[in-house]
This record gives C-alpha cells, structure tokens and sequence, in this order.
C-alpha cells in the first residue's frame, strides 16, 4: 500500500533532528556559560578596565554552575519538546494509515447484497 502524507513524514524527520541538534546546542551553551563564568572577572577587565567591583572570589564560578545546569535544563527541555512533535506527527499518521486499512479491509470482508 502507498504511503501518503510525504510531507508530513519529512517534517516530523526534520523536528526528530531538530530536537537532537537542540541536546547538542544545550550541552555546547551549558560548557560555554560555565566557562563564561570562569573567565568573568579576567574578561570584564579586559573589556572595561580594572576595578574592585569585578572580584567576586569564588561566587562567579558558583553563579556559572547554577547558570549552567538552568541552561542545560531549559535547553533539554526544549529540545524534548521538539523531538517530540516529531514523534507525534509519526504517531498520527501511524493512526490514520491503521485507520484507513481498516477501514478498507471492513469494505472487502462486507457480504454483498
């Protein structure tokens, strides 16, 4: 039997891809915010000039780690989400690819009049 709703199924392969590609920024982002965080005081010197208000000790490594696992969390949240539009777009037109042959197995197992 013919599968129809070809577009369909290539959109629910880009959200699966989609979603992937959402771990891997979620993983790149959460490195990079702790590494941000690390480097905080060193780069707003650089950037703004030295000065007794950027050393934070420890603190700005502590505020990276919790930025880190919020972003971390957020962005596998997000990407969840979106693989699982994927998969449900898959499940619906599991639903009416099982609905129609049955549909169309009802039809040919009808006696005739």
């Amino acid at each position: 039997m013919q599968k129809r709703f070809s577009v369909l199924r290539v959109t629910a392969s880009v959200f699966k891809v989609l979603g992937i590609v959402g771990v891997i920024f979620a993983v790149i982002a959460s490195g990079l915010t702790v590494a941000a965080a690390s480097a905080g005081p060193q780069l707003m010197t650089s950037v703004i000039g030295p000065g007794d208000y950027l050393d934070m000790g420890s603190a700005g490594f502590v505020a990276g780690l919790f930025g880190a696992v919020l972003v971390l969390a957020g962005g596998l949240i997000t990407a969840l989400c979106i693989y699982a539009v994927g998969d449900l777009i898959n499940l619906l037109l599991a639903v009416e690819e099982n609905t129609r042959v049955a549909a169309l197995a009802a039809v040919r197992e009808r006696p005739s009049p």
